[in-house]
């Protein structure tokens, strides 16, 4: 695992840059990691696209891009930046800022571009369109494509999880991680993928947030901190419990409306209470992970009350005098 952490940039360089040339030269299936497979006729001038089983050479392709982007990120744009502030001095923090701003930075950009993609469909505040028309066999290529690369993206997190400083909540978390790999890929495999995109912009909106105040907190800025961790608990809050809770009662009730839809493709349809409830069971212990992290959270907004600062519970490298978790970091990291 070392040897992949200190060289990742080179072998998913390496990797990647094989793909690309392979592609180029027309060898056989290296244009399935590059180009969407599964296209339909094209009709209204646009083309759309289904799910295939090639389409797992597309998401390793983004498994292996994201651990390339995320690692040269960190070390030639986040790391020189932390070098600009004494407070990000000894390595552990520095680490943990590099980590939580490129987490910004993706989610910032998974959310806008989830939300500009369920602006031009149906379901767009409407959750009734979540059901109309199933099954959803016929994909833009741009769903499509920001379907395939969050899958991309939550597999690749995977790997980071096991790389990263453990945290105290790491089974947790790790639980978290499969789960959602499971309900975006089983999502993607029954046609779900319209509440699978508004489940994955509802995730992604308070991480901004989350990742936001802990940036902002190892820059020293606390009154700033103080304020983003106050809209994280309100975008948590709103999102992870409120909308979260909508989208499972449309899940369970609103789905039933598909009994009254025509089906242009039943031989595609996975609909039925088996699937629904998986679905449902998915989502509650999903939400059970939720509370027990908003349970944390209620703590820190009582030591922020107190006049004390935001510091997340969670981690176990985050807090001044933990010599243990810097010397940790400096093994890993060096």
């Amino acid at each position: 695992m070392s040897f992949l952490v200190e060289n990742q940039i080179e072998l998913s360089l390496a990797l990647l840059g094989a793909i690309l040339a392979g592609y180029q030269l027309g060898v056989p299936l290296t244009d399935r990691f590059i180009e969407l497979q599964g296209k339909l006729v094209a009709k209204d001038g646009q083309a759309y696209y289904r799910n295939t089983l090639d389409d797992a050479y597309f998401v390793t392709f983004w498994v292996i891009a994201f651990t390339l982007i995320r690692a040269a990120t960190m070390k030639y744009l986040l790391g020189p930046l932390a070098d600009q502030f004494q407070s990000l001095k000894e390595l552990s923090k520095r680490v943990r800022f590099c980590e939580q701003l490129w987490l910004v930075i993706y989610y910032a950009i998974s959310f806008t571009v989830g939300m500009w993609i369920m602006s031009t469909m149906p379901h767009w505040m409407n959750t009734r369109e979540l059901w109309v028309g199933y099954p959803h066999v016929e994909l833009t290529y741009r769903f499509k494509a920001y379907y395939l690369m969050s899958m991309g993206f939550w597999l690749q997190q995977l790997y980071v999880l096991q790389i990263e400083e453990k945290r105290k909540d790491f089974y947790q978390m790790l639980s978290h991680h499969l789960i959602t790999c499971t309900l975006v890929v089983a999502s993607y495999a029954t046609h779900y993928t319209r509440v699978g995109n508004a489940v994955l912009c509802t995730m992604d909106f308070a991480d901004i947030f989350l990742s936001g105040a802990k940036v902002l907190r190892y820059m020293r800025f606390m009154t700033l901190c103080n304020v983003m961790f106050g809209f994280f608990v309100l975008s948590w809050v709103v999102t992870r419990h409120i909308i979260y809770g909508i989208l499972m009662y449309s899940i369970h009730s609103e789905s039933l409306l598909i009994n009254d839809s025509p089906i242009m493709y039943p031989d595609e349809s996975y609909f039925s209470p088996e699937v629904i409830n998986s679905f449902l069971v998915l989502l509650g212990l999903l939400q059970l992970i939720l509370i027990y992290w908003f349970v944390l959270i209620l703590r820190i907004i009582i030591r922020v009350v107190k006049g004390e600062e935001a510091e997340d519970d969670r981690s176990a490298d985050e807090g001044d005098d933990d010599d243990t978790a810097a010397k940790s970091s400096d093994k890993k990291h060096d």
